[in-house]
């Protein structure tokens, strides 16, 4: 077994969790059940922008407190992606359409990309 999957939550993330939970977190943090409205707007605004998005189909990413914050066909996109060896998760949540995705692989981030990337065009209505 690798040191790697021997820790759980260290500072570069190895969390464990659900889908289950994670939908949780969108809708507790949409409906300022974690933080206060100012605060949940400052986190999930983006405040530095990328020179280049930081996935290429988004439009104006830009990097917040942990989240981006991107445009899909118009439609705004508040997301975070993470992945280790054997791991792949994205959460996306459309703020303004209400709508909460949450990827998780086992097979790395890698072949999650056209999953992600199909049904952000399907949620976003994009062509």
């Amino acid at each position: 077994m690798s040191a790697s999957l021997l820790y759980i939550g260290t500072p570069a993330g190895d969390a464990y969790s659900t889908v289950a939970d994670m939908v949780r977190y969108s809708i507790a943090l949409r409906g300022n059940r974690l933080l206060n409205p100012p605060f949940t707007r400052l986190l999930m605004t983006g405040k530095v922008h990328h020179q280049q998005p930081t996935v290429s189909w988004h439009q104006s990413d830009s990097y917040a407190y942990g989240l981006s914050d991107a445009r899909i066909n118009g439609q705004r996109l508040v997301w975070h992606d993470g992945g280790s060896q054997g791991i792949g998760s994205q959460l996306d949540m459309f703020p303004d359409l209400g709508w909460t995705a949450v990827y998780l692989s086992n097979y790395g981030y890698r072949p999650l990309t056209p999953v992600i990337r199909a049904a952000e065009q399907l949620i976003s209505g994009e062509k």
